[in-house]
């Protein structure tokens, strides 16, 4: 996709291969598509970052189901919320739902980060 090059450029161009040794590639995945494969091929994550990306309530459970696939048992999934079509409190229902609680952090509005319930 577009924005996929795009962020594939931008790592390039801010040098994020060859600083300090470390390697940072860029995969497209589809909330709840193909997750085993995904996570065959590349393991889970210790965070995940999710801005501005839920504009409708079908993508929720696709989401959550994802995000407690590939997400490491103490792994922390970063949100930056914004309002489309879908309230917050809906979102957060599902977080819970998946076994998820959330923090907000102070003097960052929209911004909520999850952690399993019990790990």
């Amino acid at each position: 996709t577009d924005t996929l090059s795009n962020l594939r450029e931008n790592v390039q161009r801010n040098g994020a291969d060859t600083d300090c040794g470390r390697h940072v590639s860029c995969r497209q995945l589809v909330w709840g598509e193909k997750l085993e494969s995904f996570q065959t091929s590349y393991g889970s994550f210790d965070t995940i970052v999710g801005s501005d990306i839920i504009y409708v309530e079908q993508i929720l459970d696709p989401l959550w189901t994802t995000v407690d696939l590939l997400l490491r048992p103490a792994g922390t999934f970063l949100l930056s919320y914004a309002r489309r079509n879908v309230s917050i409190d809906l979102v957060l229902r599902k977080a819970t739902e998946y076994g998820f609680e959330w923090t907000t952090p102070e003097m960052s509005e929209g911004v909520f980060v999850f952690v399993r319930t019990s790990i």
